[in-house]
């Protein structure tokens, strides 16, 4: 999973197209406007995307 911002000032666009290249079948959610600490400023939106991130996620346990 890979969450971004659209606005991050640390994190250029550059990079960010490289990173999801790098991991074509990572989920990717991209929040507007919150800057380089979504968890601290958006955290209820954060958190939320994590935990449907983890809720999707299936488990296979060993034989």
């Amino acid at each position: 999973m890979i969450i971004e911002a659209d606005n991050d000032p640390l994190v250029e666009f550059v990079l960010r197209e490289q990173l999801k290249e790098t991991y074509p079948t990572a989920e990717v959610w991209t929040l507007s406007g919150v800057g380089h600490f979504p968890y601290l400023n958006h955290s209820d939106v954060y958190t939320k995307i994590i935990k449907t991130f983890i809720g999707n996620l299936v488990i296979i346990a060993p034989q």
